[in-house]
């Protein structure tokens, strides 16, 4: 099950929501920031160690343009379910959850919201690995983190 898949499932057990185009959505210049947070969180390297040449701006292009092609945007639809959520946001029209759905399988696991208090519980819900948990990963860090701050902020729900 790929993260998308994961995160697809969580809304479909708590919220209602339907798939929208990204570009009906948000400006070209709020997808490439999500591109370049994307991009930059996954372990990209050429032969153990980045090259900087044509041929490595073209790999990194055709990359960026693979990563745009695999981001998907999913609106909350406002209702009972979704209250809490919508009280963080600044427009109450819009509420969203965009993830990347990683072609490569690779262990890019990425969302995002507009809303603070769901961007963590998806995240929180989901988990992470026990290798993660094992190894003490940089993902392990953040969840401890997002734990701590979503007790603090929201309480235990």
């Amino acid at each position: 099950m790929t993260y998308k898949d994961k995160v697809v499932h969580w809304l479909e057990s708590n919220l209602d929501f339907k798939a929208v185009e990204k570009e009906s959505v948000f400006t070209d210049a709020f997808i490439e920031s999500h591109v370049y947070n994307i991009f930059h969180s996954s372990d990209f390297k050429m032969g153990g160690s980045l090259r900087k040449d044509n041929l490595y701006d073209c790999i990194m292009f055709e990359k960026e343009n693979t990563i745009k092609d695999n981001i998907f945007v999913y609106k909350i639809v406002k209702n009972d379910k979704s209250e809490r959520y919508f009280k963080e946001v600044v427009d109450e029209d819009l509420l969203f959850v965009l993830v990347y759905d990683d072609p490569n399988q690779e262990t890019v696991d990425y969302v995002a919201s507009n809303s603070n208090r769901l961007f963590m519980k998806i995240v929180l819900d989901i988990g992470i690995s026990d290798a993660d948990i094992r190894d003490k990963t940089e993902k392990y860090l953040s969840y401890m983190s997002f734990k701590e701050f979503y007790s603090e902020d929201y309480g235990d729900e």
